[in-house]
């Protein structure tokens, strides 16, 4: 699933966005760009995602343009548009989206003033798009891996990276369990043939018939002797 995150700058609110998105589920192919891009990402917004556990400084704002030729499932606009122009993408895009957001790089006052704002607007983009992701997103890539063929809907290579049972269960080697019955049954086998076969106790060793003397012998125990002591295979009557 292909996302393309639009905005003006594209150095705050749609690296954000591009964040959060990345973080609800790694499968997800996130870009995000702008029609005047900035020159570096936003440095207070780079301070409340690192507060969320996610590291946007090394994200450098990109021209839309770097796009344009690139097909994406959904092109997602975050400006407000009731203050900005927000950018139309040109490209091959399955659906177009709006989700406006507040311009935090326009907030004034003091720096804590200042950085309220920037809390209010992550924490309404972060709630915008895990419920975007959870009914639109999660279930279109559900129903595109079942509607793969058999074999191709699952690559045990690659982490599944979603919730619950969204992938298929992987399929059952038939091999694998039919050797696998083998070593149990010849582990049985070995643990029977001990228990069957096993040593006579000294004492009974000790009262093994000497040879040519099985008549005076109990054939009755079925005890093996000694054959070191060349003595016969059944002990005494007592």
């Amino acid at each position: 699933m292909r996302i393309l995150i639009l905005c003006t700058g594209n150095s705050c609110r749609s690296q954000m966005a591009e964040g959060f998105l990345k973080s609800f589920d790694a499968r997800l192919e996130v870009f995000s760009a702008g029609t005047h891009p900035a020159s570096i990402a936003n440095p207070n917004a780079v301070t409340v995602m690192a507060e969320m556990g996610i590291d946007i400084s090394k994200n450098k704002p990109t021209n839309v343009d770097r796009y344009v030729a690139d097909p994406f499932d959904y092109v997602i606009t975050v400006c407000d548009n009731a203050r900005e122009v927000c950018p139309y993408f040109t490209g091959n895009v399955s659906h177009r989206l709006h989700m406006g957001f507040d311009d935090p790089a326009e907030a004034t006052g003091t720096p804590d003033e200042v950085m309220v704002v920037y809390h209010r607007v992550r924490d309404e983009i972060r709630e915008q798009f895990y419920t975007f992701y959870n009914e639109k997103l999660k279930p279109e890539m559900a129903e595109k891996i079942m509607s793969l063929p058999t074999g191709e809907q699952h690559d045990e290579k690659k982490d599944c990276g979603c919730e619950g049972n969204c992938c298929p269960p992987k399929k059952k080697n038939p091999l694998r369990m039919i050797l696998f019955a083998v070593i149990i049954l010849a582990a049985l086998g070995i643990v029977g043939f001990k228990l069957f076969h096993h040593q006579a106790p000294a004492a009974a060793k000790g009262a093994c018939c000497p040879p040519g003397s099985s008549v005076s012998c109990d054939t009755t125990k079925k005890v093996s002797c000694d054959t070191t002591k060349s003595s016969s295979f059944c002990p005494k009557k007592q």
